[in-house]
């Protein structure tokens, strides 16, 4: 699972990231912790979607704390990830 995360991250899109996801949540096997977190850092640049994924986390892991980063680095991670600037 982890690995299909982190590729839906970096070869595909954050829809292909959230597809994952939701694979993730009908699961009938008890969820981990890890993919949850991988997600979490790979949305930085995408704050709807990564906001979605942390409701889910904090009811699942309500004893977990997600950090969430100050504005100027979202910042900075959209500017380099953005298209049009290269």
């Amino acid at each position: 699972m982890y690995t299909e995360v982190i590729r839906g991250l970096r070869d595909g899109s954050p829809a292909d990231a959230m597809n994952i996801y939701e694979d993730m949540k009908k699961s009938p096997d008890p969820p981990e912790e890890l993919p949850f977190r991988i997600l979490l850092k790979g949305l930085l640049p995408h704050p709807l979607l990564r906001s979605r994924v942390k409701q889910d986390y904090g009811e699942l892991f309500p004893e977990k704390h997600v950090y969430d980063p100050p504005e100027e680095i979202l910042a900075c991670t959209k500017a380099t990830t953005d298209p049009s600037l290269y």
